[in-house]
């Protein structure tokens, strides 16, 4: 209610050997009604395809359902290896916990781009992953720096409509190469490519504060991340960061503190 959803849906995997079974299930929000519910029995090998006639099928039950919007965007998951996206997955979910989580994050991207060369998203993660890591300190700029570029690069290369290449290029010519002309045209491509990209619409948003200095377009980005992804930790902390440029001290201190509350006052930014 408080995100304005209308629509929920939810399901339950299990996976017994090469098979899988898929429940899902659409409800409407206002009543709890159930508006679709199905079951699929797949072979894991299938997993894309399966992601895909789900997909499909809940954007049809929605343009059926009235008031109802198509924007649902079909999968694609840029690789038709199925252990390389698992690899992919688990890269992001440890990348996204930060501290040791990057370097374990880094591990399994490597993986990925190991078992699926021509994989672009993979590629994204390792850039990302080698500028974190010379971010917090955990490895030399000269040394990772040039590592994140060239990965940048190769998903670039692979995938140029890719808007999380795009960003991850961004990153590196604002924090590295101080090229902020280039910096701000990979931000803006990326965003103009995929403006739900949560992780663009953040570092858009720290660039802005403190390269910029264009605090009011700073908090536009940085509450949009906060919007597409209320559990992001670090849309939330950039957001809070940035908010005394804006004169919002106190919205700041309590943005802060339902962010460290949340989860238990160990939190990295």
């Amino acid at each position: 209610d408080k995100l304005g959803v209308a629509t929920v849906l939810t399901g339950s995997l299990q996976r017994s050997g090469s098979r899988l079974r898929v429940t899902v299930r659409l409800e409407n929000v206002a009543d709890h009604s159930e508006l679709w519910t199905e079951q699929y029995d797949r072979e894991v090998k299938d997993v894309f395809k399966l992601q895909d006639d789900i997909a499909r099928e809940v954007v049809n039950r929605l343009q059926s359902s009235p008031g109802r919007s198509n924007a649902a965007a079909i999968v694609n998951a840029g690789t038709t290896n199925v252990e390389a996206y698992s690899a992919y997955l688990q890269g992001r979910y440890f990348w996204g916990q930060r501290g040791e989580g990057i370097r374990k994050g880094l591990a399994f991207f490597e993986r990925a781009v190991a078992l699926d060369s021509t994989y672009a998203p993979a590629w994204t993660g390792v850039a990302d992953s080698y500028s974190l890591l010379s971010g917090y300190g955990d490895m030399p700029a000269r040394v990772a720096m040039p590592k994140a570029k060239q990965a940048a690069k190769r998903a670039l290369d692979l995938d140029s409509t890719l808007a999380a290449a795009h960003a991850a290029m961004a990153f590196i010519l604002e924090v590295y190469d101080y090229d902020w002309a280039g910096s701000e045209r990979e931000y803006t491509t990326a965003l103009r490519l995929d403006s739900t990209y949560v992780v663009g619409r953040y570092w858009y948003g720290m660039y802005l504060n403190v390269v910029a200095g264009r605090d009011k377009e700073a908090e536009v980005q940085n509450r949009a991340a906060v919007a597409l992804d209320p559990l992001s930790p670090h849309a939330a902390n950039l957001l809070a960061q940035m908010l005394p440029m804006v004169g919002k001290y106190d919205e700041s201190v309590a943005e802060a503190r339902r962010e460290y509350e949340k989860h238990g006052g160990r939190l990295e930014t």
